[in-house]
C-alpha cells in the first residue's frame, strides 16, 4: 500500500511539472471560486482551512475572503511528529513559519465544540483538507504523515478535500484509518 502511495505522489508532481506557474494560478483561482459557492461552506460559521504550502492549490484568496466574510476561521498548527491542533486566523500578519516551513496561526489553541452532531445540522463545521491526490469516492493520498487522519478520526465534520484538476483520480489505495472525504473540490 505505501508503495502504491508512493507511486501517486511521484505521478502527481510529474504531472505538476507539466503545468506552467501562470496554469497553476488560473486552476487555484478556479478552486477558490468553487470553494467560495460550495453550499455547506457558505452556510458554515466556522471553516478550518489550511495555509498551502508551494506545491498545493493556493487557496489564499479563499481564506481571505471567508475571513473577511466574518467566518470563524482556523488553521492548523503542527505541534509534534503526530500532532497537529487549531488556532485562530487573524490574518496574514498573525502568521509565522511553523515545523515545516509552513505559515501557520501564533496564536492560542482553541477548542471548537461543534464537532459533534454536524450530520443533523449539515453545515455548522465545514474543513478543507489538502492532499496529494483524491478519488471520486472521497479516498484521499496525503503526504504520509496522518496528521489529518488523526486530528479527523472520531469527530463528526464535514470534510471537503481540495485539490487542483489533475490530482483527482479514478481511484487512490487507502486503508481503514483513511478518513474518507465528504466531497471533493477541483
Amino acid at each position: 500500500m505505501t508503495d502504491e502511495k508512493a507511486e501517486i505522489r511521484k505521478e502527481i508532481r510529474t504531472r505538476r511539472k507539466a503545468y506552467s506557474s501562470e496554469q497553476l494560478k488560473v486552476m487555484s483561482e478556479e478552486v477558490c471560486r468553487q470553494i467560495l459557492r460550495h453550499p455547506y461552506v457558505r452556510k458554515a460559521k466556522t471553516v478550518i482551512a489550511f495555509w498551502p504550502m508551494p506545491d498545493e492549490v493556493d487557496i489564499r484568496d479563499a481564506i481571505k475572503a471567508l475571513w473577511t466574510q466574518g467566518k470563524d476561521l482556523f488553521l492548523p498548527r503542527i505541534v509534534s511528529d503526530t500532532e497537529m491542533i487549531l488556532c485562530r486566523y487573524e490574518g496574514e500578519a498573525s502568521l509565522a513559519a511553523g515545523r515545516y516551513g509552513i505559515l501557520e496561526p501564533c496564536g492560542e489553541e482553541e477548542e471548537i465544540t461543534t464537532f459533534e452532531g454536524y450530520r443533523e445540522g449539515l453545515t455548522e463545521i465545514v474543513m478543507l483538507v489538502p492532499g496529494v491526490a483524491f478519488d471520486i469516492q472521497g479516498h484521499r493520498v496525503g503526504r504520509g504523515k496522518g496528521y489529518y487522519d488523526r486530528f479527523l478520526s472520531g469527530k463528526q465534520i464535514y470534510t471537503l478535500g481540495v485539490c487542483l484538476p489533475f490530482q483527482k483520480l479514478a481511484t487512490v489505495p487507502y486503508e481503514r484509518h483513511d478518513i474518507i472525504m465528504d466531497g471533493v473540490i477541483g
